[in-house]
């Protein structure tokens, strides 16, 4: 008749907790960088800059809702001036200051234009505004609040497609340009350029056809490819509409609860045993 160790045996538990703790240690060691977002890192000063610079770009979105143009071109200037000096290494690519450039240069037009409209003003804001949050908030930029509008545009835009209504359909994609517009900037500023031009040739496409009837299934495909598209720029998730964690982070979250649980029921386990065998002998037959 043979009999275990309590100690050996509680030595062994221990032991096996011991490498579940290395495995997670590991786990989380290795943890992947995440690409897809294009997530820069930005240092202390840099992010300080980046910070007065979007509280410079919401004061001036807030006087031109005013109508206070002055005041609004003023800050216009000193936005220009800040951004010029700006080091943008690891912000953005050389599309994306291009992009934020090109914004701040047409704002500087149509506030110095003898008869710009409120709503030219107001664009004109809103894209400076909305690019610079795009550069100081880069995992989770304003732009990506914008899905419901331009998702709804292209449902309301397929649907005129599906039902033959080519006057409708023009107005829709119309609509669906203006607002995709508001953002495009941002959008650069936070995305591969190359995945910009792909959504740029789905809406050349749709310009120069959706008033062709005979393309109707073309048409139809072009929106759907776009709607799918949309989902992917947006990182959305399709079953719950929200904004999921990127792949490798869910699937290393996953890792750690395993693993947690693996821990605690490995001690619970050796405890219990330990106990058990302080005053019980434990048989075994040859």
């Amino acid at each position: 008749m043979f009999r275990f160790n309590s100690k050996s045996t509680f030595r062994v538990y221990m032991l096996l907790i011991v490498f579940s703790f290395v495995l997670i240690s590991g786990c989380s060691t290795n943890e992947p960088e995440h690409s897809a977002q294009k997530v820069m890192s930005i240092d202390e000063e840099k992010l300080k800059q980046l910070e007065t610079m979007n509280m410079l770009a919401n004061e001036m979105y807030q006087k031109t809702t005013e109508e206070n143009y002055i005041e609004a071109r003023d800050i216009l200037l000193k936005l220009s001036e800040q951004l010029a000096e700006l080091n943008y290494d690891g912000l953005t690519s050389i599309e994306g200051i291009q992009a934020l450039s090109s914004s701040i240069v047409n704002a500087k037009r149509n506030f110095n234009s003898v008869n710009m409209s409120k709503e030219d003003a107001l664009i004109s804001s809103a894209k400076i505004h909305l690019a610079i949050d795009a550069l100081s908030h880069q995992k989770e930029p304003m732009w990506l609040q914008y899905y419901s509008v331009l998702n709804s545009d292209l449902e309301e835009l397929q649907k005129s497609v599906q039902l033959s209504e080519v006057e409708k359909a023009n107005g829709l994609l119309e609509t669906f340009k203006k607002h995709y517009g508001l953002i495009r900037p941002a959008m650069i500023i936070n995305r591969e350029p190359e995945h910009i031009e792909q959504l740029d040739s789905y809406i050349i496409f749709l310009q120069n056809n959706i008033s062709d009837v005979s393309k109707k299934e073309n048409i139809n495909t072009a929106v759907e490819g776009m709607i799918l598209f949309m989902n992917e720029l947006f990182l959305r998730d399709e079953t719950s509409g929200v904004i999921p964690f990127e792949k490798e982070q869910d699937v290393f979250s996953w890792i750690i609860s395993i693993g947690t649980i693996i821990v605690s029921v490995l001690f619970y386990a050796g405890w219990r045993r330990y106990d058990y065998e302080k005053t019980h002998v434990v048989s075994v037959r040859k």
